[in-house]
């Protein structure tokens, strides 16, 4: 997983982080720990392995689901 800060003319730096999880189940915890520690904003996700109608869910970000 790799964050990079990438800055805005009228407020502070966005934090993005992109990753392919080959799926979010068994890597809930380091993924939360990834973004507390670096800050992230924003968390794209491939290969989560979700299905339409599960929810995914961490006290520090919300989740949707795009099958295309």
């Amino acid at each position: 997983m790799a964050a990079r800060s990438r800055s805005t003319e009228r407020s502070k730096d966005l934090r993005l982080a992109c990753s392919s999880v080959d799926g979010v189940h068994g890597t809930k915890l380091e993924l939360e720990n990834f973004v507390n520690q670096h800050g992230v904003d924003v968390c794209l996700l491939s290969k989560t392995f979700l299905n339409t109608g599960q929810v995914f869910r961490l006290p520090i970000m919300s989740a949707t689901v795009q099958t295309d």
